[in-house]
């Protein structure tokens, strides 16, 4: 593929992420909507030679969104898909692609989600430490009553985001300190903190500092090899240390616009 067909290729992918991203935000789809989507897609992707393994954990998730369980029948950690043809492979990589025997690093694997993709150690441990001061700028000046006020408050969100940090540095901890722990899955609506009694919000941004303070102190000097020791998650598979701090860092900072927006009443 010559130069242009390769930007040109670049501004599709950017463009389709960002579209998803878009329509994800604007348009949240119902568990129906989804299941049959599922449905609709399935028989052409078996058409088009897709593993039969694939097609069958999809069927399973459409059962699943029609029932409204919280719980998947199966393994679905582990999802890959060939560079060289296009095959995607529920589980481990193979060493060989079983469609065109391209090898084992012509897989990518497909992350649950896009903030569990790695960051540089240096710059997550520069983001992490500078975040609370962030926040901490935001909500100068801001009222306790304002805080509790809006569609989401303010106070919930610091509530969410000082959640994230007791989940997500707890997890970093036992995976350093424990060989593969075991990384119990949390519904996202369940991370926060204030559930007996509710925080105000500068208590909140004072355990945001108080608790980056700790986490920095203890992984900005991690060796290489510490860095990727790995925790068993029940939903995304092994994930190392510099990927769940990796998450904790994009997941800060996809909240930075709301937590701005409702300081300012919007």
């Amino acid at each position: 593929m010559d130069l242009g067909g390769v930007l040109a290729a670049r501004l599709f992918r950017a463009a389709a992420r960002g579209e998803e991203a878009r329509r994800s935000e604007q348009h949240p789809r119902s568990n129906e909507d989804i299941a049959h989507a599922i449905e609709d897609i399935v028989p052409r992707l078996e058409g088009a030679g897709q593993a039969p393994a694939l097609a069958a954990a999809m069927r399973r998730v459409a059962a699943m969104l029609r029932s409204n369980e919280d719980r998947f029948e199966g393994d679905m950690a582990e999802l890959h898909v060939c560079h060289t043809c296009g095959r995607a492979m529920v589980g481990p990589a193979p060493d060989q692609c079983p469609s065109c025997g391209g090898g084992v690093l012509s897989f990518e694997r497909v992350l649950p989600i896009y903030f569990l993709e790695p960051l540089p150690t240096e710059w997550l441990t520069a983001t992490l430490a500078e975040f609370p001061e962030r926040v901490a700028g935001v909500c100068r000046g801001v009222s306790e009553e304002h805080a509790g006020s809006g569609e989401w408050p303010l106070r919930d969100i610091l509530s969410h985001l000082v959640g994230a940090q007791r989940l997500l540095a707890g997890r970093a901890v036992r995976t350093l300190e424990e060989d593969e722990p075991e990384l119990r899955s949390i519904a996202s609506t369940a991370v926060t903190v204030g559930a007996e009694h509710r925080p105000r919000a500068a208590e909140l941004v004072a355990e945001l500092r108080t608790g980056r303070e700790e986490l920095v102190g203890r992984f900005a000097h991690l060796t290489a090899e510490q860095w990727q020791r790995v925790g068993l998650h029940g939903e995304w598979g092994p994930i190392t240390i510099q990927q769940q701090l990796s998450y904790l860092a994009r997941h800060e900072h996809s909240h930075l616009g709301h937590l701005e927006r409702a300081a300012e009443g919007r």
